[in-house]
């Protein structure tokens, strides 16, 4: 207390590493499971209707997801996207709405594709 501007005050203090805190858990945890990050990009204000409804679906799938800013440039949602490191981006735009589909990009292979919206439930259960 002194240290820190007041009265000269005896205490006492306690640390634990991490390391040793993990070091006392049981063996038999339940397994936490990761859940898939999906970025959802909409290409412009009129399509957050949209992209709320596919987060919704999503979330209610057990999925995490992030929305990207519709006023946003795509190349700077995906480099967002890239550094929250998802395993998905799915882009709605003029042309998605246009053809009835959501493109769907992994991150990780690179692989874009086109997923008809009445699918799309279906496809993410068997990502």
């Amino acid at each position: 207390m002194k240290e820190l501007g007041g009265p000269d005050t005896p205490c006492t203090g306690w640390a634990m590493g991490p390391e040793r805190f993990l070091l006392t858990l049981p063996d038999d945890l339940p397994r936490i499971e990761q859940k898939k990050l999906f970025f959802v990009v909409g290409m412009g204000e009129r399509f957050v209707p949209e992209i709320m409804k596919l987060r919704q679906q999503l979330q209610d799938k057990g999925h995490v997801c992030i929305l990207g800013h519709p006023k946003d440039p795509l190349k700077q949602q995906m480099k967002r996207a890239n550094k929250l490191n998802a395993a998905y981006v799915v882009i709605y735009g003029e042309d998605e709405e246009k053809e009835s589909v959501y493109a769907v990009k992994d991150m990780k292979s690179g692989d874009q594709k086109k997923v008809p919206v009445s699918e799309f439930v279906s496809y993410i259960d068997g990502q």
